[in-house]
C-alpha cells in the first residue's frame, strides 16, 4: 500500500488565458491543459506524474498535481492542488513551493499546512540576460496527531534567465529560457534545525506552457548524515 506525502512542489506554469479560451485558440500562445512528466531520482528510480491546468477566474488558474513512483525503494503518490495568479501588469505570482523537490516534504501523517511569506514573480516578457526577484517564506506543517509543528524556512535567490534554447516534447518544438536559481530549505521543530538542503536548480522555462525540463543537484543534511540531491524532470506529452 502506497504511503501518502504532503509535498509542496510544482512544475512552474503560467496562464494567459482561461480554460474556455485555451479551448477555442489554436495560435501558438495557445494555454496548456496537462503535462506528463517522468522524474528520475539520485538512486536511480523513477515515476511518472501529470499536472493539469483548471481556469478558476480571469486571474487564477488552479493546477493539480499527480505523482506516482511505484519503484523500490519507498514507493508512494502525491495528489494537491495549487493556485497561479496573473497580475494586471502582465506577470504571475506562484506559490514559493513550486522550488521544492517532493521528498523535501515528506511527512507520514494529515497535516494542516500555512504559508506566509513570498510568492515568485515571472514578468509577462522575459528576457535572456535578466535577473529575477528573489522570494523567501516559511511554511507551517501542524501535524494533527501530534503536538509540535515542523518549520520549512525556504529561500530562493541568484534567478538569473541565462540563455534560450528549443526543446522538443512529443513531436513539437517549444523556444524554452533557461532559468537558473539557488534553493535552501531548513527544516526545524521547536527552533531546532533537524534537516537542511542546498540545491542549485536548471529550469528550461516555455512562457505560456512552464518549465518543460529540470534538472537539481546539492546536498541534504540530515542530523549526521549528508546526502546528495541530484534528480531530472523530463516532460514527456503536453494537451492543449
Amino acid at each position: 500500500m502506497n504511503k501518502y506525502f504532503l509535498i509542496i512542489f510544482c512544475c512552474l506554469c503560467l496562464t494567459n488565458l482561461t480554460a474556455q479560451d485555451a479551448a477555442k485558440r489554436t495560435s501558438t500562445d495557445k494555454q496548456i491543459s496537462q503535462i506528463d512528466f517522468t522524474e528520475t531520482f539520485e538512486d536511480g528510480s523513477s515515476g511518472d506524474g501529470t499536472l493539469s491546468f483548471h481556469a478558476l477566474n480571469d486571474a487564477t488558474t488552479m493546477a493539480n498535481y499527480r505523482f506516482e513512483k511505484t519503484s523500490l525503494p519507498n514507493p508512494y503518490s502525491v495528489d494537491y492542488n495549487y493556485h497561479i495568479k496573473s497580475q494586471e501588469d502582465g506577470s504571475y505570482l506562484i506559490e514559493m513551493g513550486s522550488v521544492l523537490d517532493p521528498l523535501s516534504m515528506r511527512i507520514d501523517d494529515d497535516v494542516e499546512v500555512t504559508y506566509n511569506g513570498d510568492d515568485l514573480e515571472f514578468p509577462g516578457n522575459i528576457e535572456v540576460g535578466t535577473s529575477l526577484k528573489d522570494a523567501k517564506g516559511e511554511y507551517t506543517l501542524a501535524i494533527r496527531k501530534a503536538r509540535f509543528a515542523l518549520i520549512y524556512l525556504v529561500e530562493v535567490t541568484n534567478r538569473q534567465v541565462i540563455g534560450q534554447e528549443t526543446i522538443e516534447v512529443d513531436g513539437e518544438t517549444y523556444e524554452a529560457f533557461v532559468i537558473t536559481y539557488e534553493c535552501r530549505i531548513e527544516k526545524s521543530v521547536n527552533g531546532n534545525t533537524i534537516n537542511a538542503r542546498a540545491e542549485n536548480i536548471k529550469e528550461w522555462y516555455v512562457p505560456g506552457i512552464g518549465a518543460i525540463a529540470k534538472t537539481r543537484t546539492g546536498k541534504s543534511r540530515d542530523k549526521e548524515q549528508t546526502n546528495e540531491i541530484n534528480s531530472t524532470l523530463v516532460t514527456n506529452s503536453v494537451s492543449f
